[in-house]
């Protein structure tokens, strides 16, 4: 986790459904029912993935059972199956595909995996044709259903289609003669002057 990172730090306060496969030691709190200072074998809590993260780098070991939130679950990933543009990540998981890579870091999952992939890529060429698009438009509209970091990539994606554009103008502008410079008919007609000899003694 990065503490200098807000969105990583809000990524990672997600909570997952947890049971604790052993006993856990000075982690009874954690579970409001326990009157010891363990967490029992079998309790079930919520955890937040930074704390199930830091376990199983600490104890390489899996001290819970996890499994993974409801936006991950078989139901959402058919929706995204079906068509992954049109939904509302926003209202599933802020940082959704952030914690979705996180997640699966821990825990190896192919089909989770190849189901995020192509959700991306398909969700990025909308992001990528609609930043190319909003120059002049209202962009909270479109960006309401996307998650942090597709809204990041929509923003860079405006920033420089915008700055492509301010490019393109500048280079539309006519090029104007400098105002000293001899006018053509002066050629033309014969009216300039003979060019002075130069002298180099």
């Amino acid at each position: 986790m990065s503490y200098f990172d807000i969105d990583d730090i809000l990524m990672q306060e997600e909570r997952l459904p947890c049971v604790a496969s052993i006993d856990v030691i000075k982690m009874g709190s954690l579970d409001p029912s326990s009157a010891t200072p363990y967490l029992r074998k079998g309790s079930k809590v919520d955890l937040p993935l930074w704390l199930i993260k830091s376990y199983r780098e600490k104890n390489g070991e899996d001290i819970f059972e996890v499994d993974p939130p409801k936006f991950l679950g078989p139901k959402y990933l058919d929706m995204l199956r079906a068509d992954a543009t049109v939904i509302n990540l926003q209202s599933w998981c802020s940082h959704f595909f952030s914690f979705a890579i996180t997640y699966l870091t821990l825990f190896q999952d192919g089909d989770l995996a190849t189901t995020i992939q192509d959700s991306f890529g398909h969700r990025y060429l909308v992001i990528l044709d609609i930043s190319q698009n909003a120059v002049q438009d209202d962009t909270s509209e479109k960006t309401r259903n996307l998650d942090q970091l597709e809204r990041q990539l929509f923003h860079a994606g405006l920033q420089d289609d915008r700055a492509q554009q301010q490019w393109r103008r500048r280079q539309a502008h006519r090029i104007l003669p400098w105002a000293g410079a001899p006018r053509r008919d002066a050629f033309e007609l014969g009216h300039l002057t003979k060019r002075p000899k130069l002298s180099f003694s």
